[in-house]
């Protein structure tokens, strides 16, 4: 029996799911609980100081001294220093059951698609409260950052059809899918809720020394799975 890690795991079979048995350098036997997608601005302890409420929003912080986890999602308490005090915001952030690589080029309206990069953006709000808002061109100009900020509406390629807005997936890009369609032996087009950006394993384990259920947070790197 050979170990690899969840990242060479990916990269060979393509695919990773809920319920693998895993282990790290300090932990030798977790289950994987599920995995959870964040803006590639991920914070660590030379960020945190510079980043402002919008700026966290779709950020995992993987070392939180402050969450909950979840049947299919975690809560966390994020705190920051703007310069003057410490402020704190709640992040609600979905887990996955599977990860997957897509095989075919797709429009996905981003209604039905969880983006770490734009939560904070007020039409992807807008739109994922499903109050019927008919996009428009002129709708997404009137949300457009001002010179100098980074557009991420754009950056994901989003476009605008028929009064909805369509982010382009293409063969060959992970996906996400929840537990409840994992009994699907294919990924839809239908099951994808999000496309992956920076995933982080959660992984659960019972501690030697209390029995209690524990969880934690890994990279695909940091955790290994036995093969034959």
């Amino acid at each position: 029996m050979n170990r690899i890690t969840l990242q060479e795991y990916l990269e060979t079979y393509k695919h990773l799911r809920i319920g693998m048995k895993v282990s790290c350098d300090l932990i030798d036997n977790m289950v994987v609980r599920g995995f959870v997608n964040s803006s590639k601005d991920m914070i660590d302890d030379s960020k945190i100081n510079m980043y402002k409420k919008d700026a966290l929003l779709g950020i995992v912080d993987r070392d939180c001294s402050n969450q909950v986890i979840c049947h299919n999602y975690m809560y966390q308490v994020i705190s920051w220093y703007d310069g003057e005090k410490v402020q704190q915001q709640g992040l609600v952030n979905p887990i996955y059951a599977g990860l997957y690589k897509y095989d075919f080029d797709v429009n996905i309206n981003i209604e039905n698609l969880y983006i770490p990069d734009l939560i904070s953006h007020p039409l992807y709000q807008l739109i994922r409260a499903r109050k019927g808002v008919d996009v428009t061109e002129q709708l997404v100009n009137r949300y457009r950052p001002i010179k100098g900020k980074i557009d991420r509406w754009k950056n994901h390629n989003i476009f605008v059809k028929d009064g909805k807005a369509y982010m382009p997936i293409r063969k060959g890009d992970w996906v996400l899918r929840p537990l409840y369609d994992m009994i699907n032996p294919f990924v839809s087009e239908k099951s994808i809720k999000s496309v992956a950006q920076e995933i982080l394993v959660v992984g659960t384990y019972i501690h030697c020394e209390t029995g209690r259920r524990c969880y934690a947070l890994f990279g695909l790197e940091e955790l290994t799975i036995e093969i034959e």
